[in-house]
């Protein structure tokens, strides 16, 4: 698993830590209906969807994000992972392009009542997991990588009692 902190990463920006601990908020939208007949039954139509965050945090400093032209695509890294579950041992996981390339795939396996780390070996997009006696699943996990448009930028304010920004951006899917 992993045990150290990893940065968002906004067109290769980093958010510092100084910058606050990161609130990462993501919603689908666009594309989709739901549509109810006469007797009450749902269908779902969809077209497309895509993805809407909201990224905020507070700290000593701002997100130095100014230079990123929000109107044109950007490249946003994430921190909430991914993850597929199941007894198999091999997971095709996203394109190598939507997955964050400085952070591998890991997987955990549930053995009784704990999680135990397990080895991954991919193969182009393939995982394939090493086996652990009594595991009764497994769970493959990545860092997904978005190119989304965020063009309201970072909206910041300074507390000048406490020296503290709160800062957030919006950012919609490509």
């Amino acid at each position: 698993m992993i045990q150290v902190p990893i940065a968002v990463l906004v067109d290769g920006i980093a958010i510092e830590p100084d910058c606050g601990t990161i609130r990462w908020r993501e919603e689908a939208f666009g594309g989709f209906e739901e549509l109810r007949m006469m007797d009450g039954t749902a269908y779902v139509q969809e077209h497309w969807r895509r993805f809407r965050f909201s990224v905020s945090g507070a700290g000593q400093l701002e997100p130095a994000l100014l230079q990123v032209d929000g109107s044109q695509p950007v490249d946003l890294w994430g921190i909430k992972l991914r993850a597929m579950v199941g007894t198999a041992l091999q997971y095709q996981l996203p394109p190598a392009a939507k997955r964050r390339p400085d952070v591998e795939p890991w997987a955990i396996a549930q053995v009784g009542s704990r999680w135990i780390d397990t080895d991954v070996v991919m193969t182009d997009d393939l995982a394939t997991l090493s086996p652990i006696a009594g595991a009764a699943r497994y769970r493959v996990c990545w860092l997904p990588r978005f190119s989304v448009v965020m063009p309201g930028g970072v909206v910041a304010e300074l507390d000048e009692s406490t020296g503290r920004y709160d800062w957030a951006f919006e950012a919609r899917e490509r």
